[in-house]
């Protein structure tokens, strides 16, 4: 893996809300990226402009993984168009390096403050100069903004991610969406390893073609690509540690991955929790069946138990009391599940019951409304949250569970409900100090 423009680059990133602007002139070489985009969409009657082609690389390296997406787009009309390309980022993707092609050449992109990004996109547009911009708009949300596509003509991008990789039947693991490409007759999908990963998630679990030392390339066709949600590839693991370091501004950085051996057991359920709900109108989003199914699974190993019901809105409704016994909890299912979805995300006018020992949180992250922060807990209460079947804003929220003695619930389909119950239902190895 190349780290010379990765790992400052995400603490950039992190600090600050970026737009990536690139001007005709070949500019200082700064990146920051993006993640799986679903399709390119243009105003009016026109055709939408249309993917042509598309390469997936991914480098696993030291316990994280860099995916550099490169794309074609084609413009089917007569006239001249600006693309917006909007995408959501996976769970842990951050967006590292983006580039777009300028007089046949590929331009890296320069990190600059959001409204100073657009004001820049806006008057290099108006010159007719190049110009491309990426932006954060909330949560994992991304769009670009690119002009301009000629009649008939095609423009390249390429946008570069990382991600921790993922323990997956003792291989290390990283998923890649497909939805965006389903229409293309095949996809190149490459990955640069000293093994061959597994490849799962398509029919067929096709082999590594021929290619280089340490190359090995796999060509994806329509038909497995429009039958799957996602393709992932597994790497052997190591029980070493492994490290990779970058020199930057006169200064070493580095990443280290260090195995710990995970152990897991059941863990005693509270005789009482806290269920926040976020709903909002995004929370309409969020897979509520498997939401209800989880809480299925939580309820009957609970059994018997008091349940403070907090709906998240512009201001948090007060907390409503349920009793569960023996595992029925119809009655606040009956509440969930008749929850009308409006306004915003805040919370605002909730603070936690010190008397609560453990909250859940069932939200998709985007706090929209207000200044209020999320309220601080006692050093012996947890906070579990869930997100099912939508994006948002999944740092956020494991960030929020983390720092609460809980963790982040993941839940994008329903062969992830055991997965997601161990989860929810264990006591898991923590890093508690470094």
């Amino acid at each position: 893996m190349d780290s010379k423009r990765n790992w400052n680059m995400r603490a950039i990133l992190a600090a600050l809300t970026l737009a990536a602007l690139i001007p005709s002139a070949g500019l200082a070489q700064r990146t920051q990226l993006i993640a799986v985009p679903t399709l390119m969409q243009v105003e009016g009657d026109e055709r939408p402009v249309e993917l042509e082609s598309a390469l997936l690389t991914v480098e696993p390296a030291a316990g994280m993984a860099r995916t550099t997406i490169e794309m074609e787009f084609r413009n089917p009309n007569s006239r001249v168009l600006e693309g917006n390309l909007q995408f959501p980022l996976q769970p842990g993707q951050q967006v590292v390096g983006f580039a777009l092609d300028v007089g046949g050449r590929m331009r890296e992109a320069v990190p600059v403050e959001k409204e100073r990004g657009r004001q820049v996109f806006e008057a290099i547009e108006r010159e007719g100069v190049d110009p491309g911009l990426l932006e954060q708009t909330q949560g994992e949300f991304f769009r670009l903004r690119v002009y301009p596509f000629a009649p008939g003509g095609t423009r390249r991008v390429r946008v570069e991610l990382v991600e921790p990789l993922k323990q997956i039947e003792g291989a290390s693991a990283v998923t890649l969406p497909l939805a965006f490409a389903a229409r293309l007759e095949n996809l190149e999908l490459r990955a640069r390893s000293a093994q061959a990963p597994r490849v799962d998630g398509v029919p067929g679990n096709p082999k590594a073609a021929p290619a280089s030392a340490g190359l090995h390339r796999f060509v994806l066709s329509r038909a497995s690509i429009g039958s799957s949600r996602g393709v992932t590839l597994l790497f052997p693991s190591s029980p070493a540690p492994a490290v990779q370091v970058q020199s930057h501004g006169g200064e070493r950085y580095f990443v280290a991955e260090v195995p710990v051996d995970v152990k897991s057991r059941p863990r005693a359920l509270p005789a009482r929790i806290g269920l926040v709900w976020d709903s909002s109108m995004s929370g309409a989003k969020r897979a509520h069946d498997l939401e209800l199914a989880l809480l299925d699974r939580y309820f009957a190993s609970a059994r018997t138990l008091d349940v403070d019901l907090i709906r998240l809105r512009n201001v948090a409704e007060p907390a409503r009391r349920f009793r569960i016994e023996g595992g029925n909890w119809s009655e606040l299912r009956r509440e969930l599940e008749s929850t009308v979805y409006d306004g915003a995300t805040s919370t605002d006018g909730w603070a936690p019951d010190a008397s609560v020992p453990e909250y859940l949180l069932f939200s998709d992250g985007l706090f929209n409304y207000g200044q209020a922060p999320f309220p601080g807990f006692g050093a012996g209460q947890r906070l579990y949250a869930v997100q099912a079947g939508a994006a948002g804003d999944s740092t956020r929220l494991a960030g929020l569970a983390h720092a609460r003695h809980g963790r982040l619930v993941r839940l994008d389909s329903r062969k992830d409900l055991d997965d997601a119950a161990r989860d929810l239902l264990h006591e898991q190895t923590r890093l508690v100090a470094v």
